[in-house]
């Protein structure tokens, strides 16, 4: 069996170029990553404006917290919402911020539609998208994070059947 060095070196720098290639971004936006500065079990140090125009720093936060990020206009993150206000019961332990870099007009129509405004342990609060990626890095659309006494206990990324959520509660 005779071994032919030139396609055997041939064909590892084809392997070579391959690997190198394949874990590089593919455009300029992929290759840009923000500090994550998130302990991995603390509050995230995010700053948030509530519908009300309260500032709060989310690591500031006391007792049991859930953080709920959305978009207004995901479906996921609607039936999400409904099912949260279907066993707002459930939660009335925790604090629930959802949280989002959508404009306010749009938050209010997701608190007004679902039934979530006037509870006094839900909150809407605005941020940007510069805070949630710092904090989170890029993470799908619902993402729920449960604290308690400032550590994370658990936390769900994407839409998670609420039977799911309501085990960690």
């Amino acid at each position: 069996m005779t071994i032919n060095f030139r396609m055997l070196f041939l064909g590892s720098l084809f392997v070579v170029g391959l690997f190198n290639n394949c874990s590089k971004p593919t455009s300029k936006t992929d290759a840009v990553k923000l500090p994550v500065i998130q302990a991995k079990n603390d509050l995230p140090q995010m700053l948030v404006t509530t519908i009300d125009e309260s500032k709060i720093n989310t690591r500031e936060l006391q007792g049991n917290n859930i953080i709920v990020l959305f978009q207004s206009d995901c479906d996921h993150c609607q039936r999400e919402a409904k099912e949260i206000r279907l066993h707002l019961d459930a939660f009335k332990d925790y604090n629930v911020y959802f949280i989002t870099s959508d404009g306010k007009p749009a938050v209010e129509k997701i608190a007004k539609d679902y039934d979530l405004l006037g509870h006094s342990n839900i909150y809407f609060a605005l941020t940007s998208t510069d805070e949630v990626l710092r904090n989170f890095g890029p993470i799908p659309a619902p993402s729920m994070y449960i604290y308690a006494n400032q550590q994370l206990m658990q936390k769900f990324n994407g839409e998670t059947d609420i039977e799911k959520i309501l085990l960690a509660i």
